[in-house]
């Protein structure tokens, strides 16, 4: 009988000892499959910005006014003897 409780114990420390407080421990797969489920959402997020980009890259690539529309836009670019005015809305 004090075999089969030791034997027993044994066991549960185990078992105890690997839910809780091993390096693959329960608690820890469900941090890393959380960590994993956020990290795959944010790469969708940069493919869909890099595919937006593609986009337009693409269309400047093939048209020189919204080129231009854009560098203006953008970067605040000028033509030779022009203003450009900021206007800082608060």
């Amino acid at each position: 009988m004090t075999s089969r409780l030791a034997v027993f114990s044994l066991f549960f420390a185990f078992f105890f000892w690997s839910f809780f407080f091993d390096s693959h421990s329960y608690i820890a797969y469900k941090r890393h499959e959380r960590e994993l489920a956020q990290l795959k959402r944010v790469h969708e997020g940069h493919k869909k910005n890099i595919e937006k980009n593609r986009r337009r890259l693409k269309e400047l690539s093939h048209n020189n006014g919204d080129l231009e529309k854009y560098a203006r836009e953008r970067f605040f670019m000028k033509k030779r003897n022009e203003k450009v005015f900021i206007v800082i809305e608060e």
